[in-house]
């Protein structure tokens, strides 16, 4: 990317691990630090079914891994076929066997044919989750490619996520599970992507993740148009917001037929749980093992 020209090293510290580093070029020179550390970041995944793009992410339970994402982004996908995964250095493919969760529970599961990612510890969970605290989603919105970055430490060279703030307005019961809510704006691409926040109620940085993206809530508003206001008309029935003035002169704004759909700012996601339950169900994801993966 032309943008990007001075080396940065990023570290991450994981309690109880290693060191993390991640280099990668942006504009400028000086360092940066990141809130979201590398058991995060080395798990989240640039996935593609065909002509479908989203995100998608690796949760350990016991012992063994798991792709997770969104149903709708693997819809199509049948046990035995493969998905691609973006590396830096291109794609590649992982064949998976498909669980599905039930609905309106919109994740999926993905038992893959070798381990993906490293196994950092990244519990799957919403325990220690507090309503109203901010919290990240991450994914690749768009399908856009952070193409420069490297996590230095690994040889697979994944593609870095974009990372996005929230905070958790409300959930409900849906169906088995639960559907969240959290204040923030989503865009295409990060369906599948993780919701992670920062376990308060444990000692050190412990990031969990909560939930999986699955889209965001459409607010349809109409189009409108600006009529010039006469000399002499009445405009004390008119909604004042309504009531513009354009180069000095006044217009009333009136609603057409056509409507566009705009970002409520209302994200919606399901809780992880519903995941975990389902591969206790099916323990068949490939057995972890430290160091680097064969992707």
């Amino acid at each position: 990317m032309n943008s990007f020209s001075s080396k940065t090293a990023l570290r991450f510290m994981l309690p109880g691990r290693l060191l993390c580093t991640l280099a990668f070029f942006l504009l400028g020179a000086g360092s940066i630090q990141c809130q979201i550390p590398a058991n995060v970041l080395t798990r989240v995944l640039f996935i593609q079914v065909g002509d479908v793009s989203g995100s998608g992410f690796t949760i350990d339970v016991d012992g063994r891994q798991y792709i997770i994402t969104a149903k709708h982004v693997v819809s199509k996908v049948r046990d035995g076929d493969s998905i691609g995964v973006r590396r830096l250095d291109g794609w590649t493919s992982v064949r998976v066997k498909v669980l599905r969760c039930d609905e309106p529970v919109d994740i999926a599961v993905l038992i893959p044919n070798k381990q993906v990612t490293l196994n950092f510890p990244l519990e799957p969970t919403g325990k220690g989750w507090q309503l109203g605290q901010e919290s990240y989603f991450l994914g690749f919105p768009f399908g856009e490619l952070l193409s420069d970055v490297k996590f230095e430490n690994a040889d697979s060279r994944f593609s870095m996520p974009f990372i996005k703030m929230a905070v958790w307005s409300a959930s409900s019961p849906a169906g088995n599970g639960a559907v969240i809510f959290l204040d923030g704006h989503n865009n295409p691409g990060f369906s599948g992507g993780p919701i992670v926040f920062r376990a308060f109620d444990q000692p050190g940085y412990v990031m969990k993740v909560a939930g999986v993206i699955s889209g965001y809530r459409p607010d349809f508003k109409y189009v409108l148009e600006p009529k010039k206001v006469g000399p002499n008309e009445d405009l004390h029935n008119i909604e004042p917001w309504r009531i513009v003035t354009i180069r000095e002169e006044k217009f009333r704004l009136e609603d057409t037929k056509q409507m566009v759909d705009t970002n409520s700012g209302i994200v919606r996601g399901y809780a992880i749980e519903s995941a975990v339950e389902l591969v206790k169900r099916h323990p068949e994801g490939p057995i972890v093992a430290d160091g680097q993966p064969p992707l």
